[in-house]
């Protein structure tokens, strides 16, 4: 039933309750966060805090009773979080509080990088497999005498397995480097637009602010200028 208080307010509190808030923040300057190849500076926070239950006047009102678990995804991420549930094991999200302290800032990650050290390491080993082809051809065909039936077919060998690591290897790296490609646009397309909403609502509220206090004080002239007629 819970706990009723002098101002007949019941307060109800239980280990099980929680409130989950959403809000759109400001990074300045922008910040890294998980899974992302791009910083944002208008990460999404969510936040679990424990909940108390309060009822009075026939009604009910729930309040924050400390935080549980605090994240920062990016407006990609969160866009994609509540779009496609039941998909995978989840979505990347930065952790900023938990377990009553708060979280070291989260590294910064080059994926643009570590793709282009990773094609770099790919490449050496293409050149590599080449390079030891060519000494294989240059010393059977350059011995002195027929080549040998065994030769041939090690030389053969040697070249079908080269042709198949170029070709199955290669067109796998394009299609990954397209696919990082256009997440990462995806991100900063995302960024851009969820920038541009902040601004345009920040902006609208500073208009109706604007037209409110303006509204006020056309008020308070009009009846000053009574006041002095009378």
């Amino acid at each position: 039933m819970g706990i009723k208080r002098d101002d007949d307010t019941i307060e109800d509190t239980h280990e099980s309750y929680g409130l989950l808030q959403i809000s759109r923040v400001t990074a300045h300057p922008p910040m890294n966060v998980f899974g992302s190849a791009i910083k944002t500076g208008n990460p999404i926070a969510l936040r679990i805090k424990r909940a108390t239950r309060k009822r009075n006047l026939h009604q009910e009102w729930y309040h924050a009773n400390g935080t549980i678990l605090e994240i920062y995804m990016s407006p990609a991420q969160f866009s994609e979080a509540i779009t496609t549930m039941n998909i995978g094991e989840g979505i990347p999200a930065t952790i900023i509080y938990a377990d009553g302290k708060n979280i070291e800032v989260c590294p910064s990650y080059g994926q643009n990088e570590t793709f282009n050290d990773e094609l770099k390491k790919d490449i050496k080993q293409a050149m590599e497999s080449i390079e030891h082809v060519y000494k294989m051809a240059s010393e059977i065909l350059g011995s002195k005498g027929p080549v040998k039936v065994a030769e041939k077919k090690t030389l053969l060998s040697a070249i079908e397995h080269l042709k198949q690591h170029i070709e199955s290897n290669m067109p796998f790296v394009h299609k990954q480097l397209a696919r990082a490609m256009d997440k990462t646009v995806a991100q900063g397309k995302a960024e851009i637009e969820a920038f541009m909403n902040n601004t345009i609502n920040k902006l609208s509220l500073m208009g109706l602010r604007g037209a409110e206090i303006g509204k006020r004080l056309s008020i308070e002239y009009s009846e000053s200028k009574k006041t002095e007629e009378k």
